[in-house]
């Protein structure tokens, strides 16, 4: 090996060493040498078009991918060096250098020696430890846990977002070419397919068709390639990821197949939010397909959701009394450990406990206080205006329908004082405030016998009614948590205590089974 190329070693190895590094080109002799002349034994990957080989330095190793046919694909060798110059993102296979080596060769042509010139095209890229995606893909039943499969669906998500970012079509995403590190983080690769667009540029006609079957979305039989091409790939992986399969039977109930390996309500909340992004993102109309960003967006938002700590989960609430904090029986499960005794003390759980506690009641004070407010301000300026102003020219009746908005107003919100309820349901309760104001405020106008305090009463005895009744659901709910340890649902412990109601806001409650 010439000085040339021992100069070149130095700073490839110092690449594996310093990340700020830019990748550079390699002479053949150097390659040559760290793969012991391509032998077979250093061989680790072979595809349609390259050859990947082992390459070992003194700093670590590296992957050294041989093109074949180079006459063929020399535009695929120009293209993926063209956008592996531009990308850096830990969710895209680090770029190290290339070779593009072309040496005279005698060669027998027709009876007659002439000479040739043999092309060798090489890519160098990080060694990236366990292999590919498409060896870790399993369904539900086996392989890995919910946490690893939605941690390698949001970082390809990433590093496809950072490509279409920098005007990039990958062009061929599926398991095989997305590489997973020894902490399972995925990293994109293979841009021998790859588009690097203008800044203007959103699409491109192409007359060869390249691809793999099951990943090529419906408009590549026009020969229309657009960033949303890639978008159709990633939902099928992801479907793969959670299914274990392309395509699923319609039948399919995939909420159903994770029922028994998911941990907490949130890890549902996720599994169903990838569930949606991969139908979606399979959708025939390419316009109906999210783009890359709204689908971090998502992923993001529902880890979000997760507010449990990865060793504990908190499922029953502690209880704070006017004289401080009363803790009750919380019932703490540590995973991978069996379900630890009511009576057991332990300082470490009680500080967690507290803490979980103190944010769940700030939460539940949230409602609580905004009713407070609204009675504050709003009380005083209706009765203001109906009975101290005289500049307001306002009827008899009109004053008094005022009168009895506010004292109902102020009955609604201080009613709500006399029990703790869910943030949730302490929401309801103002609504029903509101809508049991206008209502007796109503009846009272047409009606016009009856008189203002037969209507307070009647708005004092409905906000009051109304209160109670949800406070007598919390502390049957309470009871039954505390009689069989688990709630409801068994032997299984909920992250989350039930909400009165089976369904709020549009969404619909978690099945008790799987929170």
């Amino acid at each position: 090996m010439d000085h040339a190329a021992s100069t070149k070693r130095d700073v490839l190895e110092l690449m594996l060493l310093d990340e700020s590094v830019e990748p550079t080109d390699l002479p053949l002799s150097l390659l040559e040498d760290i793969t012991n002349n391509f032998s077979a034994d250093k061989e680790i990957g072979r595809g349609g078009f390259a050859v990947v080989y082992k390459g070992m330095i003194r700093s670590g190793t590296i992957a050294v991918k041989k093109l074949s046919h180079t006459y063929m694909h020399e535009k695929k060798f120009h293209q993926e060096i063209e956008c592996m110059m531009k990308v850096k993102h830990k969710n895209i296979v680090r770029f190290l250098g290339y070779c593009a080596n072309t040496q005279g060769k005698m060669e027998s042509f027709n009876g007659k020696l002439v000479m040739a010139d043999v092309q060798q095209r090489l890519l160098c890229f990080e060694y990236v430890a366990k292999g590919s995606l498409r060896d870790q893909i399993t369904d539900a039943s086996s392989g890995l846990e919910w946490r690893q499969r939605y941690e390698i669906i949001k970082g390809i998500s990433k590093g496809l977002n950072y490509l279409h970012r920098n005007r990039i079509v990958h062009s061929d995403l599926k398991p095989a070419n997305i590489l997973l590190d020894y902490d399972m983080v995925p990293k994109i690769a293979d841009f021998g397919l790859s588009r690097c667009f203008d800044e203007k540029q959103s699409w491109a006609i192409t007359s060869n068709i390249w691809g793999s079957l099951g990943y090529l979305p419906p408009e590549i039989h026009s020969g229309i390639i657009t960033f949303k091409s890639d978008i159709y790939s990633l939902g099928v992986i992801i479907k793969e990821i959670l299914t274990g399969q392309k395509v699923s039977p319609e039948d399919y109930d995939v909420i159903e197949s994770w029922r028994d390996r998911l941990e907490t309500s949130s890890q549902l909340e996720q599994l169903r939010v990838c569930f949606e992004i991969g139908t979606e993102c399979t959708d025939y109309d390419p316009r109906r397909r999210p783009d890359a960003k709204q689908i971090v967006d998502r992923l993001v938002k529902a880890e979000s959701m997760d507010r449990f700590t990865e060793t504990d989960v908190v499922v029953q609430q502690a209880e704070i009394t006017s004289s401080g904090l009363q803790q009750g029986t919380p019932k703490i499960l540590r995973r991978g450990s069996s379900k630890r005794s009511h009576n057991e003390k332990d300082d470490h759980e009680g500080r967690q406990v507290k803490l979980a506690t103190v944010r769940e009641q700030r939460k539940a004070g949230d409602p609580m206080l905004f009713g407070w407010i609204i009675a504050g301000t709003a009380a005083p300026a209706a009765y203001w205006c109906a009975l101290l102003e005289p500049k307001v020219a306002l009827q008899p009746k009109a004053r008094e329908i005022r009168e009895l908005f506010c004292w109902s107003l102020v009955v609604a919100a201080a009613a709500g004082l006399c029990v703790r309820l869910q943030p949730k349901a302490g929401e309801i309760r103002e609504l029903f405030g509101f809508y049991m104001v206008v209502t007796a405020a109503g009846y009272w106008y047409v009606i016009g016998e009856i008189r203002p305090l037969l209507g307070q009463c009647l708005a004092a005895a409905a906000a009051t009614a109304y209160c109670l009744l949800l406070h007598d659901a919390t502390v049957s709910q309470r009871s039954g948590l505390s009689e069989n340890g688990s709630g409801s649902c068994g032997g299984v412990a909920s992250p989350v205590p039930a909400p009165p109601f089976g369904k709020r806001f549009g969404k619909t409650s978690l099945p008790c089974s799987l929170k």
